[in-house]
């Protein structure tokens, strides 16, 4: 092999990484346990929802090349004039 180094085929893995998005996951399955009040799990869970609700409309506006067209712009250039 004359000093070569051998590599493995695998990846390294990034455990590291894991702790935070875990440790949130954690948290959101046992918070009916230590939150008391309805009143403040209804918030949560609505404070949740509205966050999917905007992280899904900032994909459909944000990410895709055209965004959202209105449905107006198009057809105008292929009416006939007059």
């Amino acid at each position: 092999m004359n000093g070569a180094t051998r590599t493995s085929s695998r990846p390294p893995t990034d455990r590291a990484g894991l702790a935070a998005p875990a440790t949130t996951i954690l948290l959101a399955l046992t918070l009916p346990l230590w939150l008391e009040s309805p009143y403040f799990l209804h918030v949560v869970i609505m404070a949740g929802i509205f966050g999917v609700l905007a992280l899904s409309l900032n994909l459909l506006l944000g990410y895709t090349r055209s965004g959202w067209r209105s449905p107006a712009r198009s057809p105008w250039p292929r009416w006939p004039a007059g």
